[in-house]
């Protein structure tokens, strides 16, 4: 599937801070899906962590009413091509799926992934939030 919306950096999808669940993280990535992020893997990397979910500033406008039920979004990873992880449905206001997969020796690529399972809504908006690899 073609990346149709860019990844934001450090931001909500929308250019707001990164929110879930009323928490705000400095870090992060903000998409629209269906959209996914490729990185390279550097060897000695042996686990990803992160937390996964829905963007929630849409709730700052008469409380999300209208547009929040729309968000659904399945969070994806994969390295090298095979699913690692995978997170159920997720919806807006929900506690973030915690990952936490471990990389085989001799991986070359992880790619993190908002499937919006065909929907289309403009409201799918996913964060990932306190990602990062670990050594060991």
């Amino acid at each position: 599937a073609a990346c149709l919306w860019q990844p934001v950096t450090d931001k909500s999808y929308e250019g707001q801070p990164l929110r879930i669940r009323e928490k705000t993280f400095g870090n992060g990535l903000g998409m629209r899906a269906p959209a996914y992020i490729r990185l390279n893997l550097k060897p000695g990397w042996k686990r990803f962590v992160a937390r996964a979910g829905i963007d929630d500033n849409m709730l700052d406008k008469e409380l999300g009413r209208n547009i929040a039920r729309y968000s659904k979004i399945i969070f994806k990873i994969f390295v090298d091509g095979r699913l690692a992880a995978e997170s159920p449905v997720m919806r807006i206001s929900q506690e973030p799926w915690r990952f936490n997969v471990a990389i085989p020796a001799g991986s070359r690529q992880i790619v993190l992934v908002c499937d919006d399972m065909g929907n289309r809504s403009p409201y799918n908006l996913g964060n990932w939030v306190d990602a990062g690899f670990c050594m060991e």
